[in-house]
């Protein structure tokens, strides 16, 4: 997420980190660490334990090693260090209790509608092909 952006355009929101994308980037480091640590990693970003997360990652950072420059994406050790990186830098923007108290949404529900609308072809209109929005849309 760029915050640059939601400080300078929208002060006065509150920046909330997508759930599912830090979700996913706990499953990679997951998958990469092995055993049944993504449950656990999972429980605690939902419980705004973000830094205890944090410090674990850290751990089998640093047993595992740094990445080198031209680790591949597969690298367990560079898996963990973009989870690491990730989480390190949007930790405040991860709050999930208290914006779910708030009734705030965490989780991108207009990329969501965007996944789902796809333009129509202006040069060939297809009745098949329509745009549908279900439920409640919130733009935060």
């Amino acid at each position: 997420p760029n915050w640059r952006i939601q400080r300078e355009d929208f002060p006065k929101a509150t920046p909330i980190a997508d759930l599912i994308h830090a979700l996913s980037y706990a499953w990679g480091a997951a998958q990469a660490v092995g055993g049944d640590v993504y449950s656990r990693w999972a429980q605690a970003i939902w419980q705004g334990n973000v830094e205890g997360v944090i410090a674990e990652l850290a751990d089998h950072q640093t047993r595992l090693g740094k990445p080198p420059d031209d680790a591949a994406s597969s690298d367990p050790r560079q898996r963990l260090h973009r989870t690491l990186v990730y989480f390190t830098n949007n930790a405040s923007h991860m709050n999930y209790p208290k914006y779910r108290k708030a009734g705030l949404p965490i989780t991108g529900e207009m990329e969501a509608c965007c996944d789902e609308t796809k333009a129509v072809d202006t040069e060939e209109q297809d009745s098949s092909r329509q745009v549908k929005i279900s439920g409640p849309l919130t733009v935060v």
